[in-house]
């Protein structure tokens, strides 16, 4: 699923084109069963910790600790897409892919994490400009209705050689 995208609108990135690619994922279902229960399994370490003396108090404190972390970590990479939006992932600014699959995704943790319209990743028309989406051509439309042009290319009032309405006077 490779297309070519160009980042058109700023100067800046006029020529930077960037290859879209998925990004990788694990079920976000089962990733968020197994921080619940590593999760659950740091709490009664803990509790445990709290019935023992001495150094095996030390370790299970520690034991729970990193536990409680581990499963800290694996909540913060869950990631809800939702219909009709994509998530480009980005670890330390540099593009990972994209999320298209909708659902619950996990991810690497330490990625951000940007929800964006599919219509945005659109590749564009034949001339190379960004293709608008379905919402926006029917805006386009209604307002060239409303301004008399039809929408189709006629000219509208201008055409007949007036200025639209005269005034009185």
């Amino acid at each position: 699923m490779a297309s070519n995208a160009s980042l058109a609108g700023t100067s800046e990135y006029a020529a930077t084109h960037v290859t879209e690619r998925s990004a990788r994922t694990l079920p976000g279902l089962r990733m968020l069963t197994l921080a619940l229960a590593i999760l659950t399994a740091g709490i009664v370490v803990l509790w445990l910790a709290g019935r023992e003396s001495g150094d095996a108090r030390t370790a299970l404190i520690w034991l729970g600790v990193i536990l409680l972390a581990a499963a800290l970590l694996l909540l913060g990479g869950l990631t809800p897409v939702t219909p009709g939006r994509a998530r480009v992932v980005q670890l330390f600014g540099k593009y990972r892919g994209t999320i298209r699959e909708t659902g619950l995704q996990w991810v690497n943790p330490f990625t951000r994490r940007i929800a964006v319209k599919l219509s945005v990743l659109r590749t564009g028309n034949r001339a190379g400009h960004a293709a608008p989406a379905a919402g926006q051509r029917g805006r386009r439309r209604a307002a060239a209705h409303r301004r008399g042009c039809g929408g189709h290319g006629s000219a509208g009032p201008a055409a007949a050689g007036g200025r639209g309405r005269r005034r009185a006077g």
